[in-house]
């Protein structure tokens, strides 16, 4: 059914983002640490969550892009882990 198969990539879109907003949260303290001195200022700004909703609709956009562009397919035909083995 294709209500089933929008269900799936809506799923897995939210994964996507949900995903790429932990791997930010823990690559922070190192990008942080490289950039030293910052202000103070800069501990605030994000108060509503702009970042986070910016990075998980960036993540489930690109998803669902991939998967209406083919680009999630042609991955899977081509870079799965059975073609590692070969």
């Amino acid at each position: 059914m294709a209500s089933d198969r929008v269900l799936k990539v809506l799923t897995e879109a939210t994964v996507v983002g949900v995903l790429l907003i932990i791997f930010v949260y823990i690559t922070s303290p190192l990008v942080k640490s490289l950039k030293p001195g910052l202000p103070n200022v800069c501990d605030d700004w994000n108060k509503n969550h702009v970042m986070e909703v910016h990075l998980f609709l960036t993540g489930a956009l690109f998803h669902i892009v991939c998967e209406i562009t083919g680009l999630n397919k042609y991955y899977v035909e081509n870079y799965s882990k059975d073609s590692y083995s070969k």
